[in-house]
């Protein structure tokens, strides 16, 4: 069971990230009208995707889900606030400009490493699920 939901996890993370690798290549070459668009349509998409996940958090019977919610609001949270500190003054000079691309650089490092703990985490689950499976057979 748990090898088929993170199967369709990966499909579902691949299927995005392909979205977004593409609107990305897009917005290279956007004029302002545009990106300001584009930057609006993914920032609600942002929060549809935040709250989603919070409303299956908060349904979730786990502990380890409730402290893992509260610990990524908190990230996301500071996450906002710098970015927010660098936004009007971008056009001002090109110092904020280069923090802006320093925060996006990290935060695609921390998605990376997201990415890579999920994996070690799927791995880990499909390791318990199939030990269990064997003792139970055991048992038999």
């Amino acid at each position: 069971m748990a090898h088929e939901i993170m199967s369709v996890k990966l499909c579902e993370l691949d299927d995005r990230v392909a979205r977004l690798h593409s609107r990305l290549r897009l917005t290279e070459t956007a004029d302002a009208g545009t990106l300001d668009r584009e930057i609006a349509e993914q920032e609600r998409q942002c929060a549809e995707t935040a709250l989603t996940l919070a409303q299956r958090l908060a349904h979730s019977k786990g502990a380890v889900a409730r402290e893992l919610s509260e610990t990524y609001e908190k990230m996301e949270s500071q996450l906002q606030l710098m970015a927010s500190s660098l936004g009007p003054a971008v056009q001002q000079s090109e110092a904020p400009a280069d923090e802006q691309a320093f925060l996006a650089e990290y935060a695609l490092d921390f998605a990376l490493l997201a990415v890579e703990r999920a994996l070690l985490l799927s791995m880990q689950a499909i390791y318990a699920q199939q030990s269990f499976e064997t003792e139970e057979r055991n048992k038999r």
